[in-house]
């Protein structure tokens, strides 16, 4: 798997800061927000292949993010994570289950960090092969149905 572009979306900076690092030692892209806000306006900008936010933030916390992205950036949807210390928190913990967003808890280890990115970038990249292959089988047929338009048309000179 080649390397992706990940936006880091969290408040405080000696997360968002480690967070970044790590993922930038393994050869990823990575690109920081401090809130929500922030981090709408860049995927706003440019696409992503993976999100990863907070949920507890000032100005636009990870709940009202998802909202906004449900609305502005709907193909984002499936490329978010959250990572949180609030995941069992009755304001957050309906809402993640919900989104069925994957979540990564706080405290979290190096290893936890990396598995829940291969994770998400294996299932993407698992869909996106299936996409493809619907596309193929559907240009397949679309050929087919074209070749025998022409062959019947042929046939009957």
């Amino acid at each position: 798997m080649g390397h992706s572009r990940i936006l880091v979306i969290d408040d405080e900076p000696e997360i968002r800061n480690t967070i970044a690092d790590i993922l930038g030692m393994d050869g990823h892209d990575v690109q920081t927000a401090q809130d929500g806000k922030d981090g709408l306006e860049r995927i706003g900008r440019s696409p992503f292949d993976l999100i990863l936010s907070d949920m507890r933030m000032p100005e636009m916390d990870g709940q009202t993010l998802y909202e906004h992205l449900r609305h502005e950036h709907p193909q984002a949807l499936k490329r978010i994570a959250f990572i949180t210390g609030q995941a069992h928190d009755l304001k957050f913990g309906v809402f993640l289950r919900d989104t069925g967003a994957p979540v990564l808890g706080k405290p979290f280890t190096m290893h936890q960090l990396r598995q829940l990115v291969d994770q998400m970038r294996s299932t993407l990249m698992s869909e996106g092969s299936a996409t493809n292959e619907e596309g193929m089988q559907t240009a397949r047929e679309t050929e087919y149905k074209r070749f025998m338009a022409i062959y019947s048309g042929n046939s009957g000179q």
